[in-house]
């Protein structure tokens, strides 16, 4: 299967499975009720927060707002959810140097200043929901690694059929980029964030550095499909970081209508 049947059938597969549930809940649920509960949820505003505050506060502050949702949550919690809430923290003791140190020898790339503050602060971050058997959504030192080695099938499917965009579309970034304009063989030398889920991972490039030493960031993922592509990982945390609280709101709003 090349990877626009992949992207078919995965996107085939999502709207058959939403049609299902919507099915199914159409006739117990009031829909101008839902509609207007999901309306009511705020998207947190998390853009620009780490050059303002701080990796470590942003993450601290991230953190603490996942800790709040969980705390006033009206679904039950899960295991991962648990364990936040036992913790009271989504983060992790921060990697040392010698970790550092050893994972950039491992990959024989010199890491950009965010991602080794941002490790140095917090070694993993906790996922939000114990699904797919993926504790995490960003690895510690010992688990990042190459995109090739930790799915090979992955990185065959997106490449049999090569796509290289100009640099005219390639470099955007924000609104303006378009998600299918990836240079699908950099996938080839990529190095995995956070674990492969359906298809999806959070991915660094070493391929593209800006002058300022930083490398880009993909949020990868058949549900674009393509990436979204960031300038360097604090953008993309900040995003994350909207989306994952968004996340526990909504789960929240719309409980008492599943």
């Amino acid at each position: 299967m090349n990877r626009r049947s992949l992207i078919g059938a995965g996107l085939g597969a999502s709207v058959l499975g939403l049609a299902v549930f919507q099915n199914r809940r159409v006739h117990s649920i009031d829909q101008a009720a839902i509609r207007k509960a999901i309306d009511q949820i705020e998207a947190l505003p998390t853009v620009g927060l780490i050059a303002s505050m701080g990796m470590r506060a942003f993450l601290q502050f991230w953190s603490d707002q996942i800790v709040l949702r969980l705390e006033r949550a009206r679904f039950p919690a899960d295991r991962i959810q648990q364990q936040i809430l036992q913790r009271k923290s989504i983060l992790l003791p921060p990697a040392t140097r010698s970790e550092l140190d050893e994972l950039q020898g491992r990959l024989e790339t010199e890491l950009p200043p965010s991602v080794l503050e941002f490790l140095s602060v917090t070694n993993g971050v906790s996922a939000i929901i114990d699904y797919a058997d993926a504790p995490l959504d960003f690895f510690p030192c010992s688990q990042i690694g190459w995109l090739h080695e930790q799915a090979p099938g992955l990185v065959r499917i997106w490449t049999e059929e090569p796509d290289w965009p100009g640099d005219s579309l390639y470099f955007r970034y924000g609104e303006d980029q378009d998600v299918i304009y990836i240079r699908t063989d950099y996938l080839k030398r990529m190095i995995t964030l956070g674990p492969v889920v359906d298809g999806g991972v959070f991915l660094l490039n070493p391929q593209v550095r800006l002058a300022d030493g930083e490398l880009e960031a993909w949020d990868f993922s058949v549900k674009h499909p393509g990436a979204i592509r960031y300038r360097s990982l604090p953008p993309l945390l900040e995003k994350y970081c909207t989306d994952s609280c968004w996340n526990l709101d909504y789960w929240s709003a719309t409980h008492e209508f599943t």
